[in-house]
């Protein structure tokens, strides 16, 4: 029969009787292909096997028809009503579909590759192993529908709304669900791998199996989600709310992040390596055990969080909040946490080793044995933080604040602790040998028992410090109450040294001279050489400002009029055998005034100082090798460690290990 009959015939006839002109004629596989059947009433009839591609249903009325194996290829569907219509088999590739009506019907592998279903009505329809790669449902409404082991690679469902959807092994590898409800709906062991799910709605959801992989959820709402296990690398998750989800042991390793609410979280031994954080939100959340190495989390909210044992090795936690935070045995090495807020944290037993704390706040913080060795912590505030047996060897606290701190036992051996604010601080049995405390505040402060030996202690604040004994290495010193604060105060003093020598500029080296050695015996805030005057003809005052404690300046006083006496003699005999002391007669003496400006020695008076000090390094070798006995014991040999040269100018230098005179 031809087309143009078989159209006649269904036009005309209802659906009772175009089943039975189907079975008296055998026709299997009815062609209405590129017919007008829109606006058609066809509710309820067979149409199975027919060939209706290119056809214009538009409008068409197709309640409970049989469409089963149909080919509607790029058939125009677009306003019918196929509510309950059964299209097992069916291939609709590339139809149009707008705004269709397929409520409740079947759609079991049917294929719908490229169709048009936007702001279709599908709900409660089934679409068990339908395949809808590429397809267009924006706006759909397929609420309730069946779309198990279903294949929607890349296919466009933006806004559409799913709740209640059953996606159980549904692959939407690449598909666009920007701001689709996915409420209620059943997602186990489905593929969301590289999706857009920007904004999306899967509160509630059980994702566990779910593979998120590279996918976009930004601004999603997961919050209550159970994604324990879920595999969320690379995944774009920026704003998105993952508050009381369950992560737990979920790999987000180089996902982004920035801005998402993870707060109350379970995030229990997840892998969050080089993961983007920056602000966002984790409080309370429970990151026991998590892996965070590298990861970004900067200006984050951690406060209240659990990361017992965490691992944060080389994450950045710049200006990061941490307060009240659990961080027992977590590793922070190597992290930077500048200007972070850890108040009142748990830091027990953590590795903070290499961290960069500067400026970061951990008042009332507990790190009782957490290692801190090589940790800087310059301005960092630890006020009233405990720090019992803490390893501090090798940190800096330069102008940190550790007012009312506890450290009982801590080692600062060869810490800065220049400026450090320590006010009231417990030391008791800490080891502050070789430490630099210049210039700090230890007032009302308790350090007993504590090994001060070799410390350097210029220009500090001990007052009402407490301190019965402490140990100079293995040695005890006991003293009674205010004793410690009058032996060790610091103070600054201006020591004078007369030599019988004309002032001149070896009279300034000679000064140096004095001043280097003292300083390698006793440390560089020691003495100060301050300058040169001339109380008489013949005579040089040499000024010297100590900065130290009473005891110090007793020793150097003495070390000073120990080294006069050595070279008054040295002087004496060189002028009763007629050589000035500097070697030069009266011509030479003016052709070069002395002033302190000759120490840049300019490069058109190189060769004429070199001549000067030819003439002078006879006493430059003597003075050397009094000042350094007389101050180490141990002499400058011109054969051993002093050495004669021949200078450029063809005379003779004078060179040890530590100074060149020409």
């Amino acid at each position: 029969m031809s087309e143009m009959n078989l159209l006649e015939m269904i036009i005309s006839q209802d659906a009772d009787q175009w089943k039975a002109f189907r079975a008296d004629k055998a026709i299997q596989h009815p062609n209405f292909s590129g017919a007008n059947l829109k606006g058609v009433d066809l509710d309820h009839f067979d149409l199975s096997g027919a060939d209706l591609s290119g056809c214009d249903l538009s409008g068409a009325r197709l309640q409970g028809a049989n469409l089963e194996d149909a080919n509607l290829r790029k058939a125009n569907l677009s306003g019918a009503d196929l509510t309950k219509a059964q299209l097992c088999g069916a291939r609709l590739m590339c139809a149009n579909l707008f705004k269709v009506v397929l409520r409740n019907a079947d759609l079991r592998q049917v294929e719908l590759n490229a169709a048009r279903l936007r702001s279709a009505i599908i709900s409660g329809a089934d679409l068990t192993g339908a395949i809808l790669n590429g397809a267009d449902l924006k706006q759909t409404l397929l609420k309730n529908a069946n779309l198990t082991n279903a294949r929607l690679n890349a296919t466009k469902l933006s806004e559409a709304d799913l709740t209640g959807a059953d996606l159980t092994d549904a692959d939407l590898s690449g598909a666009i669900l920007d701001g689709t409800d996915l409420s209620r709906a059943v997602l186990k062991k489905g593929s969301l791998k590289a999706a857009k799910l920007k904004g999306v709605i899967l509160r509630g959801h059980n994702l566990r199996e779910v593979d998120l992989n590279g996918s976009n959820l930004r601004g999603a709402d997961l919050r209550d989600t159970f994604l324990e296990g879920a595999d969320l690398r690379e995944t774009d998750l920026c704003g998105a709310r993952f508050n009381g989800a369950n992560l737990n042991r979920a790999s987000l390793e180089q996902a982004k992040c920035a801005g998402a609410d993870f707060t109350g979280a379970q995030l229990c031994a997840a892998n969050i390596c080089s993961a983007g954080l920056k602000k966002a939100c984790l409080h309370e959340a429970d990151l026991s055990g998590a892996k965070l190495d590298g990861a970004e989390l900067d200006g984050a909210d951690l406060s209240s969080a659990k990361l017992v044992k965490a691992r944060l090795k080389g994450a950045g936690l710049r200006h990061a909040v941490l307060s009240r935070a659990n961080l027992r045995n977590a590793d922070l090495s190597d992290s930077d946490l500048r200007n972070a807020d850890l108040t009142r944290c748990d830091i027990a037993e953590a590795d903070l080793s290499g961290a960069k704390a500067n400026g970061a706040d951990l008042s009332w913080s507990d790190l009782t044995d957490a290692r801190l060795h090589g940790t800087l912590l310059d301005m960092a505030i630890l006020r009233q933080a405990t720090l019992n047996g803490v390893d501090l060897s090798s940190a800096r606290l330069v102008s940190a604040d550790l007012r009312e701190a506890r450290m009982v036992g801590a080692i600062l051996k060869g810490v800065d602790l220049s400026k450090a604010r320590m006010a009231k601080v417990d030391l008791r049995n800490a080891d502050l040998s070789d430490t630099i405390c210049v210039g700090i505040d230890l007032c009302e402060a308790d350090i007993t028992g504590a090994n001060i030996a070799n410390a350097n202690i210029s220009d500090w604040t001990i007052t009402d410090i407490i301190c019965s004994h402490a140990f100079s290495g293995e040695r005890r010193i006991d003293f009674k109450a205010g004793e410690f604060e009058k032996t060790y105060s610091v103070a600054e003093n201006t020591i004078r040294l007369e030599l019988d020598l004309p002032l001149s500029d070896i009279a300034y080296y000679i000064g140096r001279i004095i001043e280097k050695t003292l300083k390698d015996a006793f440390g560089d805030h020691t003495l100060f050489f301050e300058g040169l005057a001339a109380p008489a003809e013949g005579v040089t005052r040499f000024l010297y400002r100590n900065v130290g404690t009473s005891e110090q300046l007793k020793v150097v006083g003495a070390k000073l009029a120990a080294i006069r006496l050595r070279l008054q003699p040295i002087l004496k005999e060189m002028s009763q055998n007629g050589t000035k002391p500097s070697g030069l007669n009266h011509h030479e003496m003016v052709a070069i005034p002395f002033c302190r400006s000759m120490i840049a020695r300019p490069k058109e008076i190189v060769t004429q100082m070199n001549d000067r000090y030819v003439k002078m390094h006879s006493l430059i070798r003597h003075v050397l090798m009094a000042v350094t006995d007389e101050i180490t014991g141990m002499g400058v040999p011109a054969t051993d460690s002093s050495t004669e040269k021949v200078s450029a100018a063809g005379g003779v230098c004078i060179e040890s290990d530590e100074f060149v005179m020409f």
